[in-house]
């Protein structure tokens, strides 16, 4: 890696800011105001704060529409904080809703194991809800759709290895009488953040060619699964791979993004984590994985062209 850059900073939440507790999902957070602003501050499982601060510069890199997180503390806790992404007068929802229009019998309170959360299905949603692309952000072509952005969204998951995109960590924002997708968020579930040191160890320096990085990447299972009868778990590529296979202008036009990044931009983005927040072997773990996806990623789209 390059030289060492400045760490980001860590946001301190006061004790005693005004919470509204927030229950979806299954860490603690709440929502507080700083100035103006609407905040949450989510406290996350072991290494969760470092891992969703790197995807989300990850995101930015790749200019996608992504929530803003920052690296936090709450009373001697570590945590990210997250404005929202929401205007005043703003609704969300969230996919298990959306799906639930195109899928009557679809498990809308199951989050995990969900055989209907498929590709196919969240594509027929977003046209289904009417929603666009997220208006702020400058389309990649003429005629780019919401399924467009969302296959970015999961060339973003197979790069970090975001395994957590259930039905509620997608969503479409309602705002007046215009629909769109919300920014990708919640992508603390990445980068092998939960791997123990003494796997990393082997991974990163063993010789045991069952237990690599590349055989850790390979099994990586997002929440989506395969069309028709016999549903399985897709591993985060295969989801990106269906989603090029329905929208393969999209997919090159993402991958194209991805392959200019220069040698080393992600670099950068884990060398900025406080070493107090991550330790040196996770550190080259992840730069591992981000590896090895970028050009399995890019391989994905070049066999669009071959077929």
């Amino acid at each position: 890696m390059s030289s060492r850059p400045e760490p980001y900073p860590v946001r301190e939440v006061p004790a005693g800011a005004f919470r509204e507790d927030e229950y979806l999902g299954t860490k603690f957070k709440f929502w507080f105001h700083d100035g103006a602003q609407r905040v949450l501050f989510k406290r996350g499982r072991r290494d969760e704060d470092w891992s969703e601060k790197v995807a989300a510069e990850v995101a930015a890199l790749l200019a996608l529409p992504a929530a803003d997180v920052d690296l936090a503390v709450h009373e001697g806790r570590r945590g990210i904080v997250s404005p929202t992404f929401l205007a005043p007068g703003d609704q969300l929802f969230h996919g298990n809703e959306l799906l639930l229009q195109v899928r009557p019998d679809y498990p809308q309170h199951d989050r995990y194991h969900v055989a209907q959360h498929t590709v196919d299905a969240v594509f027929d949603a977003l046209g289904v809800a009417g929603a666009g692309p997220t208006p702020e952000w400058p389309p990649l072509f003429e005629g780019f759709e919401a399924p467009d952005q969302f296959v970015g969204y999961l060339m973003l998951d197979a790069l970090v290895g975001n395994t957590d995109r259930h039905h509620e960590n997608w969503a479409v924002v309602q705002r007046g009488a215009q629909r769109f997708l919300a920014p990708t968020y919640d992508h603390a579930s990445s980068l092998g953040r939960n791997e123990p040191e003494h796997r990393l160890r082997l991974r990163v320096e063993g010789g045991d060619p069952r237990v690599t990085v590349e055989s850790y990447v390979h099994k990586g299972k997002s929440a989506f699964y395969s069309e028709g009868e016999g549903a399985r778990p897709l591993t985060t590529l295969e989801a990106f791979a269906r989603a090029a296979a329905l929208r393969p202008r999209a997919a090159r036009a993402y991958a194209a993004r991805l392959a200019a990044l220069p040698a080393g931009a992600f670099d950068p983005v884990l060398l900025e984590v406080p070493d107090e927040r991550i330790s040196e072997l996770h550190r080259r773990f992840a730069a591992r994985i981000l590896g090895c996806n970028r050009a399995r990623v890019v391989n994905v789209v070049k066999a669009l062209d071959e077929e």
